[in-house]
């Protein structure tokens, strides 16, 4: 298995792709993941910027991770507003890592799977459902920057 860094290692990642709404339309995203190793646990801050011609929406999330304590899966909580609390495992995949997740109540599910092209360039392939309704999606990347 390769050694993961995104997660493991305390760093700023720069993020950048296209966000994909309910009906497929793609708009510019940008943003940026702070991880830190803290007492209580990592941590993994982000905010992601849908970048539209005339404005701009700005998605946080406010994110506690286990660590993986020798195990190749943990388990997280994030606070996101418009979804509320989210809680869900990380599971280590080889060169992925893959994220799931629901809201508490579990009206809004999350799958992602950040794939590791070298220790300082991820890509993330994601989606948020409701029910049967795909509500989001995602195409981005992941660069370190420290």
């Amino acid at each position: 298995m390769r050694s993961h860094s995104f997660l493991f290692e305390p760093a700023r990642w720069s993020v950048q792709g296209k966000y994909y709404g309910m009906d497929g339309s793609s708009v510019p995203a940008a943003g940026e993941t702070l991880v830190s190793h803290q007492a209580d646990g990592w941590r993994c801050d982000g905010v992601t910027r849908l970048l539209w011609p005339e404005e701009s929406l700005e998605f946080t999330m406010a994110c506690l991770v286990r660590p993986f304590c020798g195990n190749d899966w943990t388990t997280w909580e994030a606070d996101t507003p418009g979804f509320g609390i989210m809680h869900g495992k990380y599971v280590l995949a080889a060169d992925a890592i893959l994220c799931l997740g629901q809201t508490l109540g579990g009206a809004f599910t999350l799958s992602e799977c950040l794939v590791m092209l070298d220790k300082n360039h991820y890509l993330s392939r994601g989606t948020i459902v409701k029910g049967s309704s795909k509500m989001s999606s995602w195409a981005v990347e992941f660069l370190r920057g420290d």
